[in-house]
């Protein structure tokens, strides 16, 4: 069913975006202290959470893409042409 994946997506994708906030605030705090070191275990971890929102969005977008022709399949367009 589609809105139960649309509905899995999004969860994924909030999930994702307040883990990648979490990651922000903590980048911030490396920055601070001047751990290169864990800059750059932060850093690949954003990479990571980056990619995986693209993916899920692109997802997301096929989904919507489908949902959409299903129902222009469904509910046609009823607009009638103006008569001349």
């Amino acid at each position: 069913m589609n809105s139960g994946k649309l509905t899995e997506i999004l969860t994924k994708q909030i999930a994702l975006h307040k883990s990648l906030l979490a990651l922000t605030d903590k980048k911030k705090a490396i920055i601070i202290s001047q751990n290169i070191k864990e800059l750059t275990h932060v850093l690949k971890d954003e990479q990571t959470h980056v990619a995986a929102i693209e993916a899920l969005e692109k997802q997301r977008m096929l989904l919507m893409e489908n949902i959409a022709q299903i129902e222009q399949y469904h509910y046609p367009s009823t607009t009638s042409k103006p008569a001349h």
